[in-house]
C-alpha cells in the first residue's frame, strides 16, 4: 500500500494504492488495480481507468467509481451554491468523458442513515424554570 496527500488539491485528499499496473500504447493507457482516495469523510475508489488515444486531443477516459460514507457538508464547503448535509454512497458505472465533459455514465446515490448513538439532546438543563420578563 502506498499513501500520498497531493498538495495540488484544493480540499483534503489521501489517495492510497495497492500494486497497480500500467499498459501505455498509441491506442490506449490502462491502469490495472484500484485507487482509493479518502476525501469529505468518506472513501472513493476508481477501477477500471482506461485512456483510448491518450495522445489525441479526442482522448477518451474511461472508468468505474464506487464511493461510500461522503459527507455532504465537508463537500458544499468547497460548492458555491450553498449547503448540503447528510452522508451518501453510491457508483458511477461505465463512465465515459470525451473533450472534457461526460458523454455517458450509470449513477446511483443513496443516502446512508446511520444509527444515532441513543444520547438524547436536551435544549434546556434539567431543573430549569422558564421566568416571565417584563416584555
Amino acid at each position: 500500500m502506498t499513501n500520498v496527500k497531493p498538495s495540488f488539491s484544493p480540499f483534503p485528499v489521501q489517495i492510497t494504492t495497492s500494486l497497480l499496473t500500467f499498459h501505455l500504447t498509441p491506442a490506449a493507457f490502462v491502469v490495472q488495480g484500484k485507487m482509493l482516495f479518502s476525501l469529505f469523510g468518506g472513501k472513493v475508489w476508481v477501477e477500471n481507468l482506461k485512456i483510448e488515444r491518450p495522445f489525441s486531443p479526442a482522448a477518451k477516459i474511461k472508468a468505474d467509481v464506487n464511493f461510500e460514507d461522503i459527507d455532504l457538508a465537508k463537500l458544499s464547503q468547497h460548492l458555491s451554491f450553498g449547503k448540503i448535509k447528510g452522508l451518501v454512497k453510491g457508483h458511477v458505472r461505465n463512465l465515459v468523458i470525451a473533450y472534457g465533459q461526460p458523454e455517458s455514465f450509470d449513477l446511483v446515490i443513496e443516502n446512508v442513515k446511520k444509527k444515532r448513538s441513543g444520547k438524547k439532546q436536551r435544549l434546556l438543563e434539567p431543573g430549569y424554570k422558564l421566568k416571565k420578563g417584563n416584555g
